[in-house]
């Protein structure tokens, strides 16, 4: 034919190709034209058929070699609860089919003999209404619509709840993703009389179990904005007596943000008393969830409960300042009551008295940094102390360097230009002492701490700011030149030696 023998084949090269030719005709004849769609892989042509089926194909995820470990086992897990879930659903609805088939008396759904399309009756949406004794089956019907990828929830209607002394349908019908879109959904948009029955509901349920799960944990946040002062106080009280439990779950301290972003201070008093027991509140800062419900505390707690938790952890200062989720609690507690109670400062001296536990933690010196930051001059004379006699090892550990540097910026801050007071002579004694200390280095030579620490990872940081600031220091600025002239070609060449050349020179 005439595409066969017009048409030149390409070969080992897999693409699709859009060939348009003019085959020859005969005399006098008119030419033909004809447009060829062909995917030439591996060399042989296909039927046009099989070319747009192939076109039509989604494409199929192959884990290869060059993966990582851990995407290979997500993506099997990942398919094993797929698989799983689809067979339970499947094994689910085949039940309810078998049950669906009768009359449906008086709950109110629809027959199967007035509806034989039951497919078709779904995508539009059946409008499912619960009678009063119908709460308990709820959990028969709306997967089938959730089935049907164009199941909205607006579609489906739940026009009335009752109330019973337990109610497992409901609860398993909040605990699938679309049952818990269409309560919220009614929630929103409902009326006052829905919203009671919903929360009639779900107090006839367990708390813990409806919290405890993602989906229907979802609703009881969103119920929390939609009642009214007494319900919430219904709300508040098995919130508050499992307070922990729920502070520590995954989707349960959840549930106890949204409590507290919308009680009443008397409900928030009642529930945040309970950090006033040490074990309780230990046991929250240090875990990943129960730490977040510590800190939505934070603006809500009352002058009692302040000194309770200063007194609780007065004596566990090390402990908490190393653990990073505690430690950063307490940043936050000395910042918002700094000055606000009398323990707080004792135990921001506490923190201090520590230094040489927490300045040497990877997490104790943000802890201590705040404390220094807050400008307590108790702390920032320590401080001085714990520097003057560490100075050394201080300018040469990667995490207590930043704990001199933040002091040195206070000192500095506090200093005036040409007149000495307190701080400004504290400044030009630890000048004093980084140059007066003599160091022997590697090849047996002896240099100043000063120089030294300008040309070590760690230590140049804190010289570099001195030097960044030497018109704010006193009598040891003259002294601090001549030293770091005489070593200037020394500090050039060095990698961080000649960031603070450029520092004195005006450049950082």
């Amino acid at each position: 034919d005439i595409q066969s023998k017009w048409e030149t084949p390409i070969i080992n090269k897999p693409s699709i190709q859009f060939m348009k030719e003019t085959p020859l005709t005969k005399p006098g004849a008119q030419p033909m034209q004809e447009t060829i769609l062909r995917f030439d892989a591996k060399s042989k042509p296909e039927t046009p058929f099989k070319q747009v089926m192939a076109l039509k194909n989604k494409p199929v995820f192959r884990p290869t070699a060059s993966l990582p470990q851990q995407v290979v086992t997500d993506w099997i897990a990942g398919c094993v609860e797929m698989m799983d879930r689809r067979r339970k659903d499947k094994d689910s609805l085949a039940g309810r089919d078998e049950g669906q088939c009768g009359d449906t008396g008086a709950t109110g759904l629809v027959k199967m003999d007035e509806c034989p399309d039951k497919t078709a009756a779904d995508k539009k949406g059946i409008q499912l209404n619960l009678s009063t004794s119908s709460i308990s089956n709820l959990s028969s019907f709306p997967t089938v619509p959730s089935l049907d990828p164009e199941f909205h929830p607006e579609t489906h209607t739940l026009t009335t709840f009752s109330h019973q002394a337990s109610d497992p349908g409901f609860l398993s019908y909040c605990q699938t993703p679309p049952g818990s879109e269409a309560v919220q959904h009614l929630l929103n948009n409902g009326d006052q009389e829905t919203k009671e029955r919903i929360f009639q509901s779900v107090m006839s349920c367990d708390l813990l179990d409806m919290v405890t799960n993602h989906q229907s944990c979802q609703v009881v946040q969103k119920l929390c904005s939609c009642v009214g002062h007494d319900m919430l106080e219904k709300l508040v009280i098995p919130v508050n007596k499992q307070f922990i439990t729920l502070s520590l779950h995954p989707s349960g301290h959840q549930a106890v943000l949204a409590v507290l972003a919308v009680a009443s201070q008397d409900q928030k008093n009642m529930i945040t008393s309970q950090l006033e027991n040490e074990n309780t509140l230990l046991q929250l800062l240090k875990d990943q969830h129960g730490y977040f419900v510590v800190q939505r505390c934070l603006p809500y707690i009352q002058a009692e409960t302040i000194s309770c938790i200063a007194k609780s952890l007065e004596c566990r200062v090390v402990e908490v300042g190393r653990h990073p989720k505690a430690s950063a609690f307490l940043q936050e507690f000395f910042r918002q009551f700094n000055g606000k109670d009398r323990l707080v400062d004792i135990l921001q001296e506490k923190v201090m008295d520590s230094l040489q536990c927490l300045a040497y933690s990877d997490t104790g010196i943000w802890l201590v940094q705040t404390v220094i930051k807050l400008g307590h001059p108790t702390a920032i004379t320590t401080a001085i102390g714990w520097l003057e006699n560490n100075m050394q090892n201080v300018l040469e550990d990667c995490n207590a360097v930043f704990v001199a540097r933040t002091l040195v910026q206070q000192l500095l801050a506090r200093s005036m230009k040409g007149i000495q007071n307190t701080w400004s002579q504290a400044m030009d004694r630890l000048v004093d002492k980084m140059i007066d200390t003599m160091v022997v280095v590697v090849n047996g030579e002896t240099l100043p701490l000063i120089i030294v620490a300008a040309m070590h990872h760690a230590g140049h940081i804190v010289v570099q700011e001195v030097v960044r600031q030497k018109e704010w220091l006193g009598d040891s600025r003259e002294k601090m030149k001549r030293v770091m002239e005489q070593h200037r070609l020394r500090l050039r060449v060095d990698t961080y030696g000649c960031l603070v050349v450029k520092g004195l020179e005006g450049w950082m």
